[in-house]
């Protein structure tokens, strides 16, 4: 929780979100929608904001989704982010089959990752989108979407949710860092059915 001020009043502030899931058929008619709370910000996430708040720290040990540990002093967004394009499932809202309990500290990766395409078990990735709501201050509200379409012929079930940004060094070297992984109720998407998923990030 931070405490901060607007005007004259002291405000507290708390980080937080929700996840905004909906299916449709091939027929377009929504047969899945809810919310379920966001509260699984990874390790990766809190090495990263403290790397940008305080430069020159070494020994951060930030794992990319490879299991590769980094160090992240010197490591910026130039060309990165969380705004992947069509088809990349490598960053950006991803989603999994697993439904291992969420390890905050460990994890940095999605348990059984569903990879982009139209084979068996695979689901067609889209580009990401995002919209921030300001007009409720001291309320601000970034929501990133993603939507992922069923061809593979069979249903597919997802049961967890991950929010995986790219880091681009000075040298052009680039790395997929999982911050936030969410397991939720497992949800059927049927052959030609499309699921969205809306990542709601609040500053309260």
């Amino acid at each position: 929780m931070v405490i901060c001020m607007v005007g004259e009043k002291v405000v507290k502030s708390s980080e937080g979100g929700t996840i905004e899931i909906e299916v449709r058929d091939k027929d377009g008619k929504v047969i899945v929608k809810r919310t379920e709370k966001m509260n699984s910000y990874l390790y990766n996430y809190y090495l990263l904001v403290r790397a940008g708040l305080i430069r020159g720290i070494t020994g951060l040990a930030v794992k990319d989704t490879d299991g590769n540990t980094l160090s992240v002093d010197g490591v910026d967004f130039n060309g990165g982010g969380a705004m992947a394009g069509e088809g990349d499932d490598s960053y950006g809202i991803v989603v999994g089959s697993g439904s291992t309990q969420v390890d905050v500290q460990n994890d940095y990766s999605l348990a059984n990752k569903i990879s982009n395409g139209t084979g068996s078990g695979q689901l067609s990735y889209g580009s990401m989108s995002f919209t921030e709501d300001l007009t409720n201050l001291p309320k601000i509200t970034l929501s990133l979407k993603r939507s992922f379409v069923n061809n593979s012929g069979d249903s597919i079930t997802v049961s967890e949710i991950g929010l995986v940004i790219k880091l681009v060094e000075p040298n052009g070297s680039s790395y997929n860092v999982m911050i936030c992984r969410d397991v939720i109720t497992a949800t059927t998407v049927p052959n030609g059915g499309t699921l969205s998923v809306t990542m709601n990030l609040n500053i309260n």
